[in-house]
């Protein structure tokens, strides 16, 4: 995918190119190009539903949700985003989730990358 092999002059530099990559910003339509809050929100309320035990781990496997915690993580390197307990537990959640079946990484990084995991309707969730 031509990340891996980005240099850049800085590790901001490398993290900046990711951010372009996985980041929430529309692909199409009359809000191409603009950063997709409602889609980055629906992900952290299902992070949320998952603090309360509404939902289980399973939250992990959607590629959105991967998302918006590397997205934070990346951010919060960069001194952007305040960090904070509740980001950094489900990092290490999504980590302990990839790790535990084999070859998950893989499949999961490519479904990530994938534009339509936060293609929501819209009117979803009132947004």
């Amino acid at each position: 995918m031509g990340i891996g092999s980005f240099e850049g002059e800085s590790d901001d530099d490398r993290r900046q190119e990711i951010l372009g990559f996985i980041d929430f910003y529309d692909d199409e339509g009359p809000t191409t190009g603009q950063w997709n809050y409602g889609a980055f929100m629906v992900a952290y309320e299902i992070l949320v539903l998952h603090d309360r035990s509404e939902l289980g781990d399973d939250v992990y496997a959607i590629p959105a949700v991967g998302r918006a915690i590397m997205v934070h993580a990346l951010r919060a390197k960069m001194g952007e985003w305040a960090d904070s307990p509740f980001w950094n537990a489900h990092r290490d959640g999504l980590g302990k989730w990839l790790a535990g079946a084999p070859r998950r990484k893989q499949k999961y990084f490519l479904d990530m990358s994938r534009l339509e995991s936060y293609s929501f309707r819209p009117g979803v969730f009132g947004r």
